[in-house]
Formats: C-alpha cells, sequence, structure tokens
C-alpha cells in the first residue's frame, strides 16, 4: 500500500469523484489479496510398484501432461530367509535405460517386521551397505544417475522401532551422497508417536489408505474410510516432520471361502464382475461365484464370495478435500498409489489435476 499511496497521491487533485473511488476500491482489492494466505505448491507424484518399470503409452501420457518432478520407484523389497538365517532382497525390478527420463527416480524399497525381528544389532550396518550397494548398482546398470533420495517402506512396530530406526542411521552414515531420506508413515504410527517413535529421516510419507481389516467380510472398504481414519487425523499438525500425501487410485477384490479371507485379486473392479453365469451380485461390492472359474489369473470355486474394493474419483476426491485442512504446508509432495493403466483409465490426468487442486484450496 504504501507503493500505492506514494504513486498517486501527488495527483489526487486532478481526479474525479468517480475516479477516486475506483482508486479506493483498486486499493481496497489490492490489500485484500495481499491478505490471503498463498495456496500451497502441491507436486505430483506416482508409486511404480510393478515388476518391470516400463511404463504403458497411457502412463507416458499421463506424465507428460502432469508433468512430476519425480516418480517413486519400487526397487527391491527386503525379507527374512529363515533357512539361511539372513536378510535378503526379493522382487527386483527390471529397470530399462532411465538416461532419458525427464523425471528423478527416488529408488523405494519394502522391508517387512520379521527382517527387522530377526536381524541380528550387530548386522545392521552390514545391511545398510548392502542396500545402498543394491540401489547404486541397479541404478548404473540403467544408465541413470547416482540416486541422491532414498525411500524406505516399513510398518514398524514398537518391538521393531529401535532396528528400523538404526537402520536408517545406517543408511544415512553410509551414503554421504544422500540429499535426502525419506519413509512411509501408517495413519497408527502417526497417532501412537509417543509409542512409535518418530524415525530418523528428512520427510515422511503419509500412507493415507489401507485404514481398515482387509480380511474382514463385513467391512465396507478397508482401502479408504474416512471415518475410520479420523481417529488418527488428531497427530496431523504437530507431528515434527515435514509430510508428503500418498492416496490410492487402485482396487481389489478380495476372496473368501467358508467364510475366511483367501487372498487379493489386485487390479479388479464391479465391471468385471457382470456376468450372471459365473457370478451373482448379493450386495453392494458384493458378489458369489456361482460357477468355478478362472479370474485374473488365479482359480475360484463356486461358493466362494469375493468383496470388491474400488477406488472412484468421487471417493478420493471427498479424501481430498478433507485433507486440504491439514496439509496446509508451502510445498508438499502427493504421490498416487500406483502408477498403471487399469488405475489411470479411471483417473485421468484431468482427474489428477482436479485432486491436486483440491488439495491446494
Amino acid at each position: 500500500m504504501k507503493f500505492l499511496r506514494h504513486y498517486f497521491w501527488p495527483d489526487l487533485g486532478g481526479f474525479s469523484k468517480q475516479q477516486l473511488d475506483n482508486l479506493q476500491g483498486l486499493s481496497l482489492l489490492l490489500a485484500l489479496t495481499a491478505c490471503q494466505p498463498t495456496p500451497p505448491t502441491v507436486q505430483p507424484s506416482f508409486y511404480h510398484w510393478k515388476s518391470n518399470f516400463q511404463p504403458s503409452h497411457l502412463a507416458e501420457a499421463t506424465l507428460q501432461q502432469l508433468a512430476p518432478q519425480r516418480l517413486y520407484v519400487r526397487f527391491f523389497d527386503v525379507d527374512w530367509d529363515f533357512s539361511r538365517q539372513a536378510a535378503i532382497p526379493k522382487g527386483e525390478v527390471q529397470l530399462n535405460d532411465l538416461a532419458a527420463l525427464p523425471y528423478a527416480i527416488t529408488p523405494t524399497l519394502f522391508i517387512t517386521n520379521r527382517t527387522l525381528k530377526h536381524l541380528p544389532k550387530a548386522e545392521i550396518p552390514v545391511l545398510a551397505e548392502r542396500i545402498i550397494q543394491k540401489i547404486q548398482r541397479k541404478a548404473a546398470q540403467a544408465n541413470a544417475p547416482l540416486p541422491t533420495t532414498l525411500q524406505l517402506d516399513c510398518d514398524w512396530t514398537q518391538s521393531t522401532r529401535d532396528a528400523f530406526f538404526t537402520l536408517l542411521r545406517a543408511i544415512r552414515e553410509s551414503y554421504p551422497e544422500l540429499e535426502e531420506l525419506s519413509a512411509t508413515i501408517r495413519l497408527h504410527q502417526l497417532r501412537d508417536r509417543n509409542i512409535m517413535g518418530i524415525p530418523p529421516i528428512d520427510r515422511g510419507m503419509l500412507m493415507y489408505y489401507n485404514m481398515g481389516d482387509l480380511e474382514d467380510w463385513e467391512e465396507e472398504n478397508s482401502i479408504l474410510n474416512l471415518e475410520k481414519a479420523a481417529p488418527y487425523e488428531i497427530g496431523f499438525r504437530d507431528y515434527p516432520l515435514p509430510l508428503d500425501l500418498a492416496l490410492p487410485i487402485y482396487s481389489w477384490g478380495l476372496v473368501f471361502r467358508q467364510d475366511r479371507f483367501l487372498q487379493i485379486i489386485n487390479d479388479l473392479r464391479s465391471s468385471a464382475l457382470t456376468d450372471t453365469t459365473y457370478f451373482e451380485k448379493i450386495a453392494a461390492n458384493r458378489y458369489r461365484i456361482r460357477k468355478s472359474t478362472y479370474l485374473n489369473g488365479g482359480y475360484l470355486y463356486a461358493g466362494d464370495q469375493i468383496r470388491v474394493e474400488e477406488m472412484t474419483p468421487a471417493l478420493v476426491g471427498e479424501a481430498c478435500q478433507h485433507l486440504s485442512t491439514y496439509f496446509d504446508a508451502d510445498d508438499f509432495t502427493v504421490a498416487f498409489y500406483h502408477l498403471d493403466s487399469a488405475n489411470l483409465n479411471v483417473f485421468n490426468h484431468a482427474l489428477l489435476e482436479h485432486l491436486l487442486l483440491d488439495l491446494a484450496q
């Protein structure tokens, strides 16, 4: 406002009353605009959780339109081998030439709780070294630059907390080129941080999904349930780490046999169960197998039941509008899980952009 007063004041006497009123209105508008909080910058991203990093044409088009700065690519899992009594890599991703990618890659690895439970404390630094070497080796084989960011995905518990935090410190100490170390944060770890602890990382990635009991047939939606998430959100505002956000855009089917949970069928939507010769709809998102059949590569028997849990733009949009009251940082990342054509056919780039705008409000 000082600039406006200095610029206009010498000539005020030469203006008409209408012009003065217009100037006062402009000044008020600029003053109100200056007082408005700056909306946060929401950076789009995706998780890639498949065995081969070779995005489809649809995925490539979506990435081009959203222009993410980075992707979170699962490089491998770390699990415990009881026969060898050692932590071993599993499920390694096949990487092609990454030299020309217009975005950075953050290697992401999942480590099981049983690994942390059985790994002797003295061997944690050794595991850290092996993890770093493997990540660097895979990046070099794909002609990618040396990774300067890394994310660990672990649903650590009170009993495995110390081992996990020790591993994080060991990775940082053994990797001087690392500029940012992050880890996933579950809702229970957010709320119960006095018990679960705060991991020694630069940023956390809040996983806003997998909220219910998928093995309970009566569960409405174990992926995303705002009512069940509410009691955990008390820790959002004062969590002592900057948080990014992971949101689900995937769907699956949960198979039950004789009232017991049997397996997950990934990428299953209700639209695949319309053939009444094989599938009978018994309730909302619930089906019974009428005639034994193959479904998405697995064999189901007559009498098996399926609960379909599918993410819709409306449901995820409601979550974004709700979360916008908590995620008020100046700059944070939203990583959609996960980059796959089946998901992008439902969540196209325009819908994803709309979700990002909801979070930025």
